[in-house]
């Protein structure tokens, strides 16, 4: 049984200028690939680009009569799809390595006669290069759609599914624990589910896994039934501060605000959602400790939020571990921005949510 089939033919090629500038150049983009910054697709992209160029150019050629062979299976390990006597393959072993010691034969023959190879690949088609299936395990039964409640539509839908999943999560069936998915769910929505799910002991604690819609999971889980949570904030403070989530997302809070707990420029970066969310809980989890001076003293945050559902994740899975390891040391209060604008266009009103603080054990 295989999982795919599909034919790979390796073509052999005359060398001239223009040739020997783009296999350079796809050479050139795979390395800067290697090496760019997370979610940064400007190297992949140009890399993709050059070889669908590279496979044109090599299928004109194989139909003009160039000299071509059939493999039997697809070269394995990873790996540029073309070859030249003198280019190093940076993401992986050599062509001539990952193909049958027979073909090996001949494309080490192409490539001293200053030729260069192209491994052109059909999927689908049809031909003995298949990948086995190595798994035993049956696939798992297909999960059954989430149905919102009768009259239940737009954002209160998505706030009842979510809501359903955190639950899910916390129950007591540890082995089919699911993933919870904060993707496209309202800043306010995800605050005070997870404020209500937070609320139990340590020793009951549930690490809930989180993960993104575009695929990536979060490294650290979310604690949840962990925490005592207090509703009164501390009746005096080392200090009080009021502060935008991220940087110059809405300057009307401006006016409102003594500054802003992380840098936009450092979080709204072209990258998987979960890496964000990664970045905003390291960075929280350390300033956290810094306010507070691991504990020694209180702080009070009045925290003016943002639609950024990655980072409203990450930052109050930061506050709940910091209130873990210091109870008392540092409360949140989360203002949200009301739908309406009343006063004028330039007004926005502000609500304030329950705080984010828990009492210590007794």
């Amino acid at each position: 049984m295989t999982a795919t089939t599909h034919t790979t033919t390796l073509v052999s090629l005359t060398a001239d200028g223009p040739l020997r500038t783009l296999v350079g150049d796809i050479a050139t983009a795979a390395l800067r690939s290697t090496t760019a910054e997370p979610g940064d697709r400007t190297d992949v992209i140009r890399y993709e680009r050059l070889c669908s160029q590279l496979e044109s150019h090599a299928w004109r050629a194989a139909a003009g009569g160039a000299t071509c062979l059939v493999l039997d299976e697809a070269p394995d390990g990873p790996g540029l799809p073309v070859a030249a006597h003198d280019m190093a393959d940076p993401l992986g072993s050599a062509l001539a390595d990952r193909v049958s010691h027979q073909a090996a034969r001949l494309v080490r023959h192409w490539l001293a006669e200053q030729n260069v190879v192209v491994a052109l690949t059909v999927p689908f088609a049809p031909g003995g290069s298949g990948f086995p299936l190595t798994g035993r395990e049956p696939a798992p039964d297909v999960a059954a759609p989430w149905r919102a409640p009768e009259g239940v539509e737009g954002r209160r839908a998505v706030e009842a599914r979510f809501r359903d999943q955190v639950a899910a999560a916390v129950g007591p069936d540890a082995a089919g624990r699911q993933p919870v998915s904060p993707s496209g769910v309202h800043n306010r929505v995800l605050t005070e589910v997870l404020r209500q799910y937070v609320a139990g002991h340590p020793d009951r604690r549930v690490d809930v896994p989180i993960a993104y819609r575009d695929g990536s999971a979060a490294a650290d889980p979310f604690p949840l039934r962990c925490l005592r949570p207090a509703d009164a904030l501390p009746a005096q403070a080392d200090v009080t501060l009021c502060l935008a989530l991220l940087s110059i997302r809405h300057t009307e809070m401006d006016a409102r605000i003594d500054g802003a707990w992380l840098r936009n420029a450092e979080v709204s970066r072209p990258r998987p959602a979960a890496q964000t969310d990664e970045f905003v809980y390291a960075t929280s989890l350390e300033q956290l400790a810094t306010l507070t001076d691991h504990g020694r003293r209180t702080a009070v945050l009045h925290l003016y939020q943002t639609g950024l559902d990655c980072a409203v994740v990450g930052f109050y899975r930061a506050v709940t571990v910091h209130l873990l390891r210091h109870p008392g040391s540092v409360a949140v209060v989360p203002m949200f921005a009301a739908a309406g604008r009343p006063g004028g266009p330039d007004q926005t009103v502000f609500h304030q949510g329950e705080p984010w603080t828990a009492e210590g054990l007794r």
